[in-house]
């Protein structure tokens, strides 16, 4: 279940409506769809989070509530595994990154370990 099409053209017509703007050429429309499906896909992993942090609490149902199980099935289709190569020390990473999940060893038994740019 990904972002539904005619959701992300009804959003960008709300902005447009707001800024009294008519118009709006191909180009874009494509560019602000775009920043549209990131905000609404941004909005999915904030919801999740909420969502988890009240069924971890005790405060939500499993059954057909289950809301983290919905927002994960809502975010899974843009789910993508990458091989990551390492050139002269440094990672090459895939053009379409957006988020970064998790990245773990070729064996798939060590998961890396996040580290601040301060430390």
């Amino acid at each position: 279940m990904a972002i539904d099409v005619d959701k992300v053209y009804k959003t960008v017509l709300s902005i447009l409506n707001k800024e009294s703007r008519g118009f709006l050429t191909p180009e874009e429309f494509n560019k602000i769809g775009s920043q549209v499906q990131l905000d609404m896909l941004d909005q999915h992993f904030y919801d999740y989070n909420r969502s988890v942090v009240k069924h971890n609490n005790g405060r939500a149902v499993d059954d057909y509530g289950n809301i983290p199980k919905k927002i994960e099935e809502k975010i899974d289709p843009f789910y993508k595994s990458s091989n990551l190569t390492l050139t002269a020390g440094e990672l090459t990473i895939p053009s379409d990154l957006y988020k970064v999940i998790t990245i773990t060893t070729t064996d798939k038994l060590k998961e890396i370990e996040k580290i601040n740019k301060k430390n």
